[in-house]
This record gives C-alpha cells, sequence and structure tokens, in this order.
C-alpha cells in the first residue's frame, strides 16, 4: 500500500472551530470533520495546508 503524506488544517477564531460537513459522493457522507488533504510531490506542508483551505472554503489564512 502506498503512504502519502497529508495535513489537516484546525481553523479557530476565539472558541470557534470550523469544520465542514463531508459531501454526498466523499468517503463517510454527511460526517462533520476539519479541512484535511493530501500533500502533492514537492510540496510543503504549509502550501499544502494554505491551498486546502483556500480550495474547500475559500478562505485565506495563516499558518
Amino acid at each position: 500500500m502506498e503512504q502519502r503524506e497529508a495535513i489537516v488544517a484546525v481553523v479557530r477564531k476565539g472558541e470557534r472551530v470550523l469544520v465542514i460537513r463531508r459531501g454526498l459522493l466523499a468517503r463517510l457522507p454527511g460526517y462533520w470533520a476539519p479541512l484535511s488533504g493530501k500533500l502533492e510531490p514537492g510540496e510543503t506542508q504549509e502550501e499544502s495546508l494554505l491551498w486546502e483551505v483556500r480550495e474547500e472554503v475559500g478562505l485565506r489564512v495563516s499558518p
């Protein structure tokens, strides 16, 4: 089995934490989850985190 590095983004504002509801075609549809994704070859963890948050919810964040 191929192993890949992944990231999970915990986006907080004060006491609030951002989670998303997984789509109907996703693995575990309807479940609530933090933002996450797999690193692409040559990509740093920081680059991946910034990309995934922007792609999934349209936010610009700082690590």
